[in-house]
């Protein structure tokens, strides 16, 4: 029996997946919570140097600043009311969200718990308002300097947490009345999700712990007090970087050695490949960009 993270009730069922990571051969289960519909893995419990010592190799991007601008962000600034005001970024990375919010006229922080990322953002971005910090010690901080925001983003960070009730009260703690929460997921019932989770190890523990589908997210933002919430799809990848991947991949599969007249018709076999690819990420997107309004507790 093990509580869920979200709505703390009981999940008397047994777990449904298990899964030894890589990075110290740990085990860990996976649990559905009948009540909210939340799957969660457990031990649950954040490892910070999992990040800093790039246990998952995409933050070696993040770290030498090499990464391509994410694009779960994007519908921050196509939705989101206004374009100013003070801006908090949870988990900044390598700051490539706060430079592009910064130029729409937000005064820009972020934290990170992921040194070598802050350096990152500092050095390529010239972003000197972000600091290594947990969310605990920051909000200890903004308390004392009596320091609130009016808009707090947390892109691909919800679901990396061991403790989400306490994580969200601590947001709320740092929003003005009335102020803006925006973020993203990852879908949990996006398209070709079991393919990717075989693949790679990047929606697995102690990576990521936390799995939400679009319903889970609203139950999430609902019962933590926000109201006029929207969630819309986020995060899929352009058309032509995608068929870039996908033609890699055919390649990779089919020619063992250069072969010019094999790869230009495994380059032509992807275009429709890469449609079908599109289609089911436009029906099941890859993530999900969520918003909502305070004013319930201001």
């Amino acid at each position: 029996m093990t509580l869920c993270p979200i709505c703390t009730s009981e999940t008397k069922t047994p777990p449904i997946q298990d899964f030894i990571s890589p990075y110290k051969e740990e085990k860990y289960e996976l649990y559905h919570c009948d009540k909210c519909g939340l799957e969660y893995w457990t031990p649950l419990q954040i490892i910070p140097e999992f990040y800093t010592s790039e246990g998952y190799e995409a933050y070696s991007s993040y770290h030498s600043g090499t990464r391509p601008f994410p694009q779960w962000t994007l519908p921050f600034f196509d939705y989101l009311p206004g374009k100013s005001g003070t801006l908090l970024d949870i988990g900044c990375g390598d700051g490539a969200f706060l430079a592009k919010a910064r130029e729409t006229g937000f005064d820009v922080y972020g934290i990170d718990l992921d040194s070598n990322s802050i350096m990152a953002a500092k050095n390529k971005f010239n972003l000197d308002t972000l600091s290594t910090a947990s969310i605990n010690d920051f909000v200890a901080d903004a308390k004392r300097d009596n320091k609130k925001f009016d808009v707090i983003t947390f892109f691909e960070v919800l679901e990396h947490q061991d403790n989400p009730l306490q994580f969200i009260s601590l947001v709320k703690s740092l929003l003005k009345p009335g102020g803006w929460l925006a973020g993203s997921v990852p879908n949990r019932v996006r398209f070709m999700a079991e393919f990717d989770r075989k693949i790679n190890n990047g929606d697995l523990p102690p990576h990521h712990f936390l799995w939400f589908s679009p319903d889970v997210l609203r139950y999430f933002l609902t019962h933590a007090g926000f109201v006029s919430i929207s969630l819309h799809k986020s995060g899929n990848t352009p058309f032509r970087e995608l068929n870039r991947k996908v033609s890699t991949l055919l390649t990779r599969r089919f020619v063992d050695r250069p072969h010019p007249l094999l790869e230009k018709v495994l380059r032509l076999a992807s275009v429709p490949i890469t449609c079908g690819v599109s289609l089911g990420y436009f029906l099941k997107p890859s993530h999900i960009y969520f918003q909502a309004h305070g004013d319930k507790y201001k």
